[in-house]
C-alpha cells in the first residue's frame, strides 16, 4: 500500500494502540522505488510477498509503533489482534478488491479492519432497519434459541390468539417459551436431560401430535414435548379482547441414538429434525459418522425405524434442510442431497463439486424450494440450482460476492439473504463479527466489474447466533451476543427490492439475449395461429347470429305486410257493400 490509502487505512487501524509480537502484520509504504536487493527502501522494486518478507525480515521483533506519529513507515510492525479487538465498530477503510484479497492471505483479521470498494454495503444505519424491542431473561445463560409455528402454514392464524412462540433453552437445561413480542409463556421448564447440556433443538407441527419440541443432549439421549398455549379471554375493551397466555409442554417420548450403533460404540449427534410423514411424527438424527437415523415414537419409547450410512466426509452429517414442497436435504462438508423418509434413503446421487467444505447450508423458501444456498468454509457462499425443468439437476447459479475469510450463518429472509461471520473452529470463540442483509434481486441481476448492491445492510452487532420469524405484518430478530446474558429481540425493517424498470435486456450476455428472443419467437410462433383461430371463430359466430337475425326481421315485416293488406282488401269489401246497399235503396 502507497500514499494517503495506507497512511489513512493504518492511522484508522493503529489509533492509540500498544502492539505485541503476535498476530503481527508487516506495512510496506515510503518514497518512490529504488534501485538495490533486500536493503531498506530496495524491497519496493519486489513484488507484494517480496516486500511482506523484505519488511518482516527487518522489522522481526521490533513491534513498535509511535504513537504520536501519523504516518507509518517501511518495516513498521502492527498487532492486529489488538487492533481488531479494540476497533471502534464500523470504522473501516475502503481497499481495492486485489489489495484486499492479498493481505487476507495474511489473515482473517482484514476482513473487520477494511471494505472492499466493489462491495460496500449500502446502508449501515442499523437502528433504520433493526430496532431493539426487548431484552428477554436477562440474568439466564441461554444456549440455543428458535422460533416455532403452532400451527401448520396452510392453516393461517387467528389475530388474537398465539401463533409463534420463541422457544429458549438454557445451559441448565431448562425450557422457556415466549412469544414473538418477547412476553413470557412458560418459564423453568425441566426438560429432563439430568444435567446433560442440550446441543440441539428442533420444532415441527403434526396433525394428530399438535406443536412437538425435541431436545438432544451430548450424551446422544433424546426427548420429545409437546406445546400448547392456553389462552383465556377476560374482558373486552375497544373490541379486543384482553387475553392471558400460558404455554404448557407435556412429555411424549424418549430415547437413545446409540440404539441405532450397530458396533454399540455410541454415536454423536450432529442434526436433528421433526417431519411429518403418514400422519405420523418422524425424528430424523444425523451422526458424525455419516449416518440418518429415522425414529418413531409409541407408549413414550422411540422405536428405530431404519438407518442408513450416505457419506464418508469427515465430520459425518453436518445438517438439515427442512421443507414443505421437497424432501428433507441432508448436507454433509461436501456434498448435499435429498432424503426420503418413505425410502429411508437418499432419492438420487448427492450433489458435490466445490473445493471448500460446506460449513451452513439453508433453502429460500420465500424465492424457490430449488435453490440451495452453500455457506463454504473459506467464506464464499454459493447458490445452487437442484432442478433444471421437470429433472433433477446440481447447477451453480450464482456465487455471493467475497467478503469475509470465515465462513457465514445463514438465515433467509423475504427477498434478503441474512448472513453472520462464524468461527470455524468454536462457536463461542469468535472474531467481532456484522449482520450483512444482502440483496437476492441484485444477486440475480449478476456481478460485473462496476460496484455492485449486493450486500445491501451491515448491522455492527457483534452476534454469536440468531434466529428469524417471517410474520406478516412484522418480524422479529432474535440475536444473542457474545459475552453477555439473555437475547435481545429486534425488530426487522428490510422493505422486498423490486425489480428496476430499465429494460430487462440491458447488460445480458449475447447467449441470453439469444436464449430470450429465441423463447419470445416459440411464444410467437404458438400464440399467432391460436389467435387467428379464435378470431375466426369469433367472426363466424357473430355472422352467423346476424344472419339469423336478418332472417327473422325479415319474415316479421312480411308477415306485417300480408296482414295489413288483408285488412285493407276487408275494408275495401265493407265499402263495396255498403255502396251496393246505396245504390238498391235509392232504385226502390
Amino acid at each position: 500500500l502507497h500514499g494517503d490509502t495506507a497512511s489513512d487505512y493504518w492511522r484508522t487501524a493503529a489509533e492509540g494502540r500498544e502492539a505485541t509480537e503476535n498476530s503481527a502484520l508487516v506495512v510496506v509504504m515510503g518514497p518512490p522505488f529504488r534501485r538495490g536487493g533486500c536493503g531498506r527502501g530496495r524491497s519496493r522494486k519486489l513484488p507484494g510477498r517480496g516486500r511482506l518478507r523484505c519488511a518482516a525480515s527487518r522489522g522481526a521483533g521490533a513491534a513498535r509503533h509511535d504513537r504520536g506519529r501519523d504516518t507509518w513507515e517501511e518495516g513498521d510492525v502492527i498487532d492486529v489482534g489488538a487492533v481488531a479487538q479494540q476497533r471502534a465498530p464500523g470504522k473501516r477503510i475502503e481497499l481495492p478488491s486485489v489489495q484486499r484479497r492479498h493481505l487476507e492471505l495474511g489473515g482473517s483479521l482484514i476482513d473487520e479492519l477494511s471494505y472492499d470498494e466493489r462491495h460496500r454495503p449500502i446502508s449501515t444505519n442499523v437502528t433504520r432497519h433493526f430496532e431493539h424491542r426487548r431484552t428477554v431473561l436477562p440474568e439466564a445463560e441461554v444456549r440455543l434459541h428458535s422460533f416455532a409455528s403452532l400451527r401448520n402454514p396452510g392453516e393461517g392464524g387467528d389475530a388474537f390468539l398465539v401463533n409463534t412462540v420463541l422457544v429458549i433453552t438454557t445451559a441448565a437445561s431448562e425450557l422457556f417459551v415466549h412469544s414473538v413480542d418477547g412476553e413470557q409463556l412458560l418459564a423453568g421448564f425441566d426438560l429432563g436431560h439430568d444435567g446433560a447440556v442440550v446441543q440441539h433443538i428442533a420444532t415441527a407441527v403434526v396433525a394428530k401430535e399438535g406443536p412437538i419440541l425435541l431436545t438432544a443432549d451430548d450424551t446422544g439421549h433424546i426427548r420429545t414435548h409437546t406445546m400448547r398455549v392456553k389462552t383465556s379471554v377476560d374482558l373486552w375493551t375497544l373490541g379486543f379482547p384482553h387475553s392471558a397466555e400460558t404455554a404448557i409442554a407435556n412429555f411424549t417420548c424418549a430415547f437413545d441414538a446409540s440404539s441405532a450403533d450397530p458396533s454399540g460404540e455410541g454415536l454423536q449427534i450432529t442434526a436433528v429434525e421433526v417431519l411429518e410423514w403418514a400422519s405420523q411424527a418422524h425424528y430424523v438424527i444425523g451422526d458424525s459418522r455419516g449416518g440418518v437415523s429415522v425414529f418413531v415414537c409409541a407408549g413414550g419409547r422411540g422405536y428405530l425405524k431404519g438407518r442408513v450410512r450416505i457419506t464418508e466426509d469427515a465430520g459425518g452429517i453436518r445438517g438439515f434442510i427442512k421443507s414443505l414442497l421437497t424432501p428433507l436435504v441432508v448436507y454433509s462438508a461436501n456434498s448435499f442431497g435429498h432424503f426420503s423418509l418413505a425410502l429411508c434413503d437418499l432419492e438420487y446421487p448427492m450433489c458435490n463439486g466445490w473445493t471448500s467444505p460446506i460449513a451452513h447450508a439453508v433453502m429460500d423458501m420465500g424465492y424457490s424450494t430449488s435453490r440451495v444456498f452453500l455457506a463454504l468454509e473459506s467464506g464464499d457462499v454459493l447458490v445452487i440450482n437442484t432442478a433444471r425443468g421437470q429433472s433433477k439437476a446440481c447447477d451453480l447459479a450464482a456465487k455471493f460476492p467475497h467478503i469475509s475469510t470465515l465462513p457465514f450463518r445463514l438465515h433467509p429472509f423475504p427477498g434478503y439473504m441474512l448472513g453472520m461471520p462464524m468461527s470455524r473452529d468454536d462457536a463461542e470463540h469468535h472474531h467481532p463479527a456484522e449482520l450483512l442483509a444482502f440483496s437476492l434481486l441484485a444477486l440475480d441481476t449478476g456481478l460485473g466489474v462496476a460496484p455492485t448492491r449486493v450486500v445491501f445492510a451491515q448491522a455492527v452487532l457483534d452476534p454469536v447466533d440468531f434466529s428469524v420469524w417471517r410474520g406478516k405484518p412484522s418480524q422479529r430478530l432474535s440475536v444473542r451476543f457474545a459475552g453477555r446474558r439473555g437475547l435481545e429481540l429486534y425488530g426487522v425493517y428490510l422493505k422486498r427490492a423490486r425489480a428496476s424498470k430499465v429494460a430487462s435486456s440491458e447488460g445480458m450476455s449475447e447467449d441470453e439475449a439469444i436464449g430470450i428472443w429465441a423463447t419470445n419467437m416459440q411464444i410467437l410462433t404458438f400464440c399467432l395461429p391460436t389467435s387467428a383461430l379464435v378470431a375466426w371463430v369469433l367472426w363466424k359466430n357473430f355472422a352467423e347470429t346476424s344472419a339469423s337475425s336478418s332472417s327473422a326481421s325479415k319474415e316479421a315485416a312480411e308477415k306485417q305486410r300480408n296482414e295489413m293488406d288483408r285488412m285493407m282488401e276487408k275494408a275495401k269489401a265493407v265499402q263495396r257493400r255498403r255502396a251496393d246497399a246505396a245504390m238498391a235503396q235509392r232504385a226502390r
